[in-house]
């Protein structure tokens, strides 16, 4: 049993919750119960065998990815209703944390929940459905819960939704996305290659920002999300930085001019922009990264500064 053991790091509310680290006991085969645990890492209790049951904390808001992965005899688990993000920079659709234990064996195909965070399909997601609408009541969306579901054409999430894990929507044919007003994280990748040119973002929220169909964080100082159809784009005046990958395979982007704010382009950022022809850099420029613009094969015209 795991309870109030003086090893686990204090989570800061006063020494009532613990931390757990990314496969801190993973395959320890003499741990049957888990309890007052606050935030868990990723493979924290993976393949513990004996495992029966775990009790998360009201107050813990993530779970990481493969968290309880084959534990086999695991069937009782007590989700808070704070839990709001499963696996949230997770880019993979087997990052389920409950995979392979008698609790999950146990739920019914469909729409699987754990607490109020989707977790995907279990058993498949029928092909002749194109939408869905995510219920209301629904905090998070996995990590990788619909990646590679080429045949979701459309979908409504909800107005409570806070939380969208990476690489959710994954290669979903999604040409209309619009963001919730309590939405305050979106995973990496969470849309990528669904064919939309823009982002809308519901009006009143305070996490995220909009400009030109990207999605920024509340403040415009760093990029959140890409539309993969984007075709040009005035980024933002505040912003400081392009992430790595950011506009990796943007294949309609066609020109794109680099704010002065910025002093960082990131590794691969701008790789596989095949129809961008022009692209002009402010004095700010500190750093290109590794294969930023490889394999931009149309680039024509290059602007660096003095």
């Amino acid at each position: 049993m795991i309870s109030d053991s003086p090893n686990f790091q204090d989570a800061g509310d006063g020494g009532n919750g613990r931390d757990v680290g990314a496969d801190a006991f993973g395959n320890c085969d003499w741990l049957e119960t888990v309890t007052s645990v606050k935030t868990i890492g990723s493979g924290a209790f993976a393949s513990c065998d004996k495992l029966t049951s775990v009790t998360l904390e009201e107050g813990v808001e993530s779970l990481g990815e493969h968290a309880f992965y084959k534990c086999p005899e695991l069937a009782e688990i007590v989700i808070p209703d704070s839990l709001y993000a499963i696996a949230p920079e997770t880019a993979y659709p087997d990052s389920n944390p409950f995979a392979g234990t008698a609790w999950y064996d146990a739920q019914p195909d469909g729409l699987l929940y754990a607490g109020h965070v989707l977790l995907g399909y279990k058993g498949g997601r029928p092909e002749e459905e194109t939408s869905l609408t995510i219920p209301e009541g629904t905090t998070g969306i996995r990590g990788g819960a619909f990646y590679g579901m080429k045949n979701l054409v459309s979908v409504t999430l909800p107005e409570t939704l806070r939380s969208i894990g990476a690489s959710a929507f994954y290669q979903c044919s999604l040409s209309d996305i619009s963001i919730p007003a309590q939405v305050e994280h979106i995973g990496k990748n969470a849309f990528w290659a669904c064919p939309a040119e823009r982002f809308a973002l519901a009006e009143g929220n305070p996490y995220l920002s909009e400009q030109s169909g990207i999605l920024y964080n509340a403040d415009k100082t760093a990029i959140v999300a890409v539309p993969y159809l984007l075709r040009s784009a005035e980024l933002s005046e505040t912003l400081t930085g392009i992430p790595d990958y950011a506009f990796s395979g943007r294949d309609h982007l066609t020109e794109i001019r680099i704010p002065s704010s910025v002093t960082q382009i990131g590794h691969y950022a701008f790789c596989n922009c095949r129809s961008l022809r022009a692209v002009q850099f402010s004095d700010g420029l500190q750093t290109i990264g590794n294969h930023a613009f490889a394999y931009c094969t149309a680039l024509e015209y290059v602007l660096l500064p003095d």
